[in-house]
């Protein structure tokens, strides 16, 4: 029985030995299990006043992204203007002289592939006194 036994553990180990040898490697220190990639906005929300205007600040632990872009999604949501050169990843949004709740679409590019969403969510009410 035990020689038996012995067949069947040999090529157990030695498979189990060649599954852990070929995860050996260098390995890389961007390992999405060990450094998940994050992406996020500044602020997910704000309340404003009608016509107000709110800097979004798109940031990535991913040195991979390669661009963003903004885009209100509601017609007649308000306007957003992204940055330029050095500061794409960050959008001015101005609020709509209209009372609601609107939302700017945040999309995080590597090369033309998009990577996450993330959207921000703008309240546009009547100060209180």
């Amino acid at each position: 029985m035990s020689n038996r036994r012995n067949r069947f553990v040999a090529p157990f180990l030695l498979a189990l030995g060649i599954a852990t040898l070929s995860g050996c490697g260098g390995g890389n220190p961007l390992d999405p299990v060990i450094n998940p990639t994050t992406y996020e906005l500044t602020a997910s929300n704000a309340i404003l006043d009608p016509n107000e205007s709110f800097t979004i600040e798109a940031i990535s632990t991913n040195a991979g992204v390669t661009g963003h872009d903004f885009q209100v999604e509601e017609a007649g949501g308000g306007t957003v203007v992204q940055g330029t050169g050095s500061q794409t990843n960050t959008a001015r949004y101005t609020a709509p002289p209209t009372l609601g709740t609107f939302h700017v679409r945040v999309r995080f590019f590597r090369n033309s592939e998009v990577r996450a969403t993330r959207t921000f969510t703008a309240t546009v009410a009547v100060a209180s006194e």
